[in-house]
């Protein structure tokens, strides 16, 4: 199987090893970055490996590129070249690939018979197998084959070239090179075609198992793999945990609830004591009474065990008791508050058959007279939640060697985002199953709005030249329900694991729209008005000489609001399972599971709202003479409001992603040094920096800029180094590098310019020469808000010209030295001056490139040193300076004096 030992990477203006090795990598004469990620353009110099001592006696190896010539010929132009192993791989005159090994009888090669074209990139492999077979590929398509059988034969100890000779100057190559790798075993273009055949095979057979609806992605490439285990790292260093062959198993043995933040560890395996309790039961009840004590005091300890253990023997102690230490936490200060909840009795009570020995007997006195019985030892150490702090805190993570979900479940809380399970095996019996708590919810109905009802009368109110009662206006239609949320994007789920018996049932679709809400209830209509009574006379018996009016009619009721919109579905979590290289085919086709990450279905639409009720009709005006006239009818009532529409969409289904990875990168992976946090992040040169971290040994050196720096071992075992004072300024990588070459990750600073005291003339139209550390080519001086070209003769050196004043004068004047760096990195001055006289004052200094005011967090003495007065610094504009000899009347847009 060929395993890759170096993958050329770009980053933060660094070059770098991205292989499980972190093999040392230093770019020599004029070799610069491409715009393009992990390229280099070679004009006359070369990349130089470390020592790669795994590969060194390898007789099988793969050379892989992308190249761009940049002319073909005059001259050999070298991709890479190794001394030991012997092999060279290069373009000759003509534009042929050539692949070249040494042996007894010399240096033998193949040759290409295409030739590559200049200015064009082309991605070109050369390999030799374990028979000899040396092979050559010009993007994808084998051109050159050759047996050279045998053993190779070293040629020197120099390090491995890419782009030059062994001796960095001959066989010149010029233009591009990209992706350079180098892989132990040998790899070609129908080994990687045949991979990614089984692993479209693979995709076909889970998508088959669960449903071909499912989105299903079988990663073919290891390195590809490699890379997703780098984050792995980094949770496993969060929660303390160096390697997963220190912990035991974890036996999840009823329904668990994963909530945000929460992280299970298994307990150690030297934290785990495996204790009889039928045996020690039945000899229990032979023993006599100071044997009962002794046997009590050795598995169950509390406060009455106090005089066993006074007389006890004492077992002398080689360092004193702590909990493990989490990275980046400083450890406790004092040995009694080692002795706290989770500390075993192993570690103060050595079990003997038949007695036992003390260690720090006064400790465990001590802490046993404590009325707090959770801080009495324990037999073992159970899982405890966990808040991490250099993970995204919407995650939750099970790590353990071996985690036993048999016939169990595991609930993924709402708020979690991403559940990791990290463990070297898991076991899943046919009721294993992980699912999420979908939160749920409804949507409220619109509520109702009385400006909506039609407007009414009261009592009598006629219409105009009529008797009539005036008619109640129409209630208007409520208005849509609210719509519904739309559902809850499903957790994300990532698994890896070198043996897995089975995969647990997963059910992970997105949640299902919310309901819309009902519509808003329509308008009630408004009441008709009472109408006005007849006349009569009394003529021989009362006669009705004008006819009484009809009643208003009531208004109709306005119409139900249309229900509220239905939700869109959430997305079906994304799944991510990493398996051991060769077992995923296993796994997946000889086992039944379910997978379920489908997007949730549309909400229903909400329902309509009720239509408004009709008003009443106003009375007539009928009296006890004149009574033609009619009551007025009541208004209809509104009709309900439609049923909203269902949602937009469903939501997205989930990716299934499965990798796998070999033995090798999972285990270098995890036992690289690894750097998980750096601060401060911006610095001067010759500031304190503190890196945290893990895998970090006495002889590790931290490598800035083309600086090794032996660091300072703190006690907390993090690591401290002096920024160099001649650094460069602007953005730097910063890496630990091994004795043996290997190296870590890579993590990003920046340095500051940092500006000395100013002590020149400042006259109108005078050069001024300022000098400080780490400035940068094409640096400009800002004078309030304006920029001055600034002629920048080395990196501690400076010149720009002072502005005249245009005859009108001298002023009182507040300047500020600004740095504008190519990179827009900004510089605040590490020290101010400021002269006083009898006309005028004049402070100057430097600050940041961003604004004319101070920003938040600059402080006196840390940023600045002020010779006249202290100045007091706020977040607004204005500043406030307090001293002597300051001159009333004094102005400028700047400062003001009282």
């Amino acid at each position: 199987m060929s395993k890759t030992l170096v993958f050329l990477r770009t980053e933060n203006n660094d070059v770098f090893d991205g292989s499980v090795k972190g093999t040392a990598v230093k770019l020599v004469g004029d070799v610069t970055h491409s715009k393009r990620e992990n390229a280099f353009v070679i004009k006359r110099g070369s990349i130089e490996l470390g020592t790669i001592p795994e590969w060194q006696t390898s007789d099988s190896f793969t050379f892989e590129a992308y190249v761009t010539p940049q002319a073909i010929g005059p001259g050999r132009q070298n991709i890479i070249e190794s001394q030991s192993p012997p092999a060279a791989f290069f373009i000759d005159p003509a534009g042929l690939i050539v692949g070249s090994v040494h042996t007894p009888a010399g240096w033998q090669s193949v040759q290409s018979q295409q030739a590559l074209p200049a200015g064009q990139t082309s991605m070109v492999r050369f390999s030799r197998d374990d028979n000899g077979q040396l092979n050559l590929e010009l993007n994808g398509n084998n051109v050159g084959s050759k047996s050279i059988p045998g053993k190779l034969v070293p040629v020197g100890n120099l390090p491995v070239k890419v782009g030059a000779g062994m001796d960095g100057r001959a066989f010149q190559f010029t233009g591009e090179i990209a992706d350079v790798q180098i892989a132990k075993g040998a790899i070609n273009a129908a080994e990687v075609k045949s991979r990614f055949a089984i692993a479209k095979n693979l995709e076909d057979a889970i998508r088959t198992k669960i449903g071909t609806h499912a989105g299903i992605r079988v990663v073919a490439s290891l390195d590809e793999s490699h890379s997703r285990l780098q984050p792995i790292k980094d949770i496993m260093n969060a929660a303390g945990v160096q390697k997963l062959s220190d912990l035991s198993t974890l036996r999840v043995t009823v329904p668990t609830k994963m909530s945000r933040g929460k992280i299970l560890v298994a307990a150690k395996k030297n934290d785990v004591a495996t204790v009889d309790w039928g045996k020690i039961a039945t000899s229990f009840t032979t023993l006599d009474v100071t044997k009962k004590k002794e046997q009590l005091a050795k598995f169950l300890p509390n406060r009455n065990s106090t005089a066993t253990f006074k007389t006890a023997s004492i077992e002398p102690s080689s360092a004193p008791v702590r909990p493990p230490r989490v990275p980046g936490v400083p450890p406790l200060a004092a040995a009694a508050r080692a002795f706290r909840p989770g500390i075993n009795i192993a570690n103060h009570i050595k079990i003997q058959d038949p007695g036992f020995k003390i260690v720090n007997p006064d400790l465990l006195i001590k802490n046993l007279a404590d009325k707090t019985p959770s801080l009495w030892p324990k037999l073992s150490e159970p899982p405890q939640p966990v808040l991490l702090k250099t993970i995204p805190v919407g995650s939750s993570v099970i790590i353990a060697q071996v985690l036993d979900l048999t016939d169990t479940h595991l609930i993924i809380e709402p708020d979690v985002e991403k559940l990791y399970i990290i463990a070297e095996k898991v076991i899943c019996g046919p009721n294993a199953k992980i699912t999420w708590r979908r939160p749920g919810g409804s949507t409220a109905p619109r509520a109702s709005n009385p400006d909506l009802n039609g407007r009414g009368w009261n009592g009598i109110h006629t219409k105009p030249g009529s008797r009539d009662g005036l008619d109640g206006d129409d209630g208007r239609s409520g208005e849509a329900g609210i719509g519904g949320a739309t559902g809850r994007h499903a957790p994300a789920l990532e698994m890896w694991v070198k043996e897995m018996t089975n995969i647990p049932n997963i059910d992970l679709n997105g949640e299902d729209g919310i309901i819309g809400g009902a519509g808003q209830r329509g308008g009630r209509g408004g009441d008709g008005a009472d109408a006005a009574g007849g006349e009569r006379i009394w003529f021989f018996g009362w006669h009705c000489t004008a006819d009484p009016g009809d009643g208003g009619h009531g208004g109709d009721g306005g119409n139900g609001g249309r229900g509220g919109l239905g939700g869109r579905g959430g997305n079906g979590a994304s799944l991510t399972i990493g398996v051991l290289d060769g077992t995923l085919a296993g796994t997946v086709t000889n086992n039944s599971f379910r997978l379920k990450n489908q997007g949730g279905q549309k909400g229903r639409g909400g329902p309509g709202g009720v239509g408004g009720s009709g008003g009443s009709g106003g009375r007539s005006g009928n009296g006890d003479t004149c009574r033609s006239a009619d009551n007025g009818r009541r208004g209809a009532p509104g009709q309900p409001g439609a049923q909203g529409p269902d949602g937009a969409s469903t939501g997205s289904d989930g990716l299934i992603q499965f990798f796998q990875f070999s033995e090798d990168a999972w285990e270098e992976m995890l036992t690289r040094p690894y750097i998980t946090e750096v601060a401060p992040n911006q610095v001067f040169p010759g500031n304190t920096i503190t890196l945290r971290g893990s895998r970090f040994t006495d002889s590790d050196r931290v490598v800035i800029e083309s600086a090794s720096i032996a660091p300072n071992i703190n006690p907390d075992e993090s690591l401290s180094i002096t920024v160099p004072a001649n650094i460069t300024g602007g953005a730097k990588s910063i890496f630990v590098r091994r004795p043996d070459g290997t190296e870590s990750n890579r993590v990003s600073i920046r340095v500051k310019p940092q500006l000395e005291p100013v002590t020149a003339a400042l006259a109108p139209n005078a050069t001024v020469q300022l000098t400080g550390k780490a400035f940068l080519a094409g640096a400009a001086v800002l004078i309030n808000g304006s920029a001055i070209p600034a002629s920048v003769v080395n990196s501690n050196t400076l010149s720009f010209v002072i502005p005249g004043t245009g005859g009108a004068g001298s002023q009182v004047v507040l300047w500020w030295y600004r740095c504008a760096t190519p990179t827009g990195l900004s510089a605040i001055a590490a020290q101010q001056h400021v002269r006083a006289s009898s006309k005028y004052l004049l402070l100057m200094g430097l600050t940041t490139c961003l604004s004319t005011t101070l920003p938040m967090g600059y402080q006196h003495g840390a940023h600045s040193k002020i010779l006249l007065g202290r100045p007091k610094y706020g977040t607004n504009s204005s500043i406030l300076f307090s001293g002597t000899l300051f001159l009333p009347g004094l102005t400028s847009p700047f400062i003001s004096t009282s």
